[in-house]
């Protein structure tokens, strides 16, 4: 396979979106995903973790149908986060919790093999950094803003801190304040979609004008 496509495990979830240097907490108990799990350890295939709001765009009614909702979001060219296990627990009730990191963003391409879950091909994305000079300074806003945020959540401040540092580079600290500030699903998958740090820094910005407090749920460890 050709270096700019790669398969991926799909795994669609209702109005939830994987960034880039995020992480996404997941309890896993149903078969067909503990088998993807396995699959994605033994294989090196990185999880999609794939928004159900990519389907509602187009129309689409598939309810819980697992094969029919794939076959959606492939069909839409869906764009997805993908991610890898970072941290597995494994439950006495034979269930998963896990902690997926996100490592980068695909265009879902065509179905490979769908049997208890889906194996799809996949488009790498890349993003680029086109922040100008005055866009860079609104950076600072929205960092006040997560830790803001932040500290409304998290009571240990040296956690906290650390998450901050952690996002040391322009396009790590945007997708955290987009996991952690913009409040709707739509908007979250608008900044998840665009490949321009500027055009997702400044869809933030018109999200947090539009907010008094950040009160959306923290995905973050």
């Amino acid at each position: 396979m050709k270096d700019d496509f790669l398969h991926v495990c799909v795994f669609p979830l209702p109005n939830v979106s994987l960034f880039p240097e995020t992480c996404m907490p997941l309890h896993i108990f149903e078969p067909r995903y503990k088998d993807m799990l396995q699959d994605s350890m033994i294989q090196d295939w990185p999880i999609a973790l794939c928004s159900h709001q990519n389907i509602n765009e187009f129309g689409a009614t598939c309810g819980a149908d697992y094969k029919c909702v794939v076959e959606h979001l492939v069909k839409s060219k869906a764009v997805s986060g993908i991610g890898r296990p970072q941290f597995i627990q494994n439950n006495e009730n034979s269930t998963f919790d896990i902690l997926l990191k996100g490592i980068g963003l695909v265009e879902l391409v065509e179905i490979v093999e769908c049997h208890s879950y889906a194996l799809v091909k996949a488009k790498k994305l890349s993003i680029q950094n086109d922040l100008l000079e005055e866009q860079k300074f609104k950076l600072n806003r929205i960092k006040l803003a997560l830790k803001a945020c932040l500290e409304q959540r998290i009571s240990c401040s040296s956690k906290i801190e650390s998450m901050l540092q952690s996002a040391n580079t322009d396009s790590a600290l945007i997708h955290l304040a987009a996991a952690c500030l913009v409040q709707t699903p739509q908007t979250q998958y608008r900044i998840l979609k665009s490949l321009q740090l500027g055009e997702k820094l400044e869809i933030i910005l018109d999200d947090l004008a539009k907010q008094t407090l950040p009160t959306k749920k923290s995905v973050q460890n």
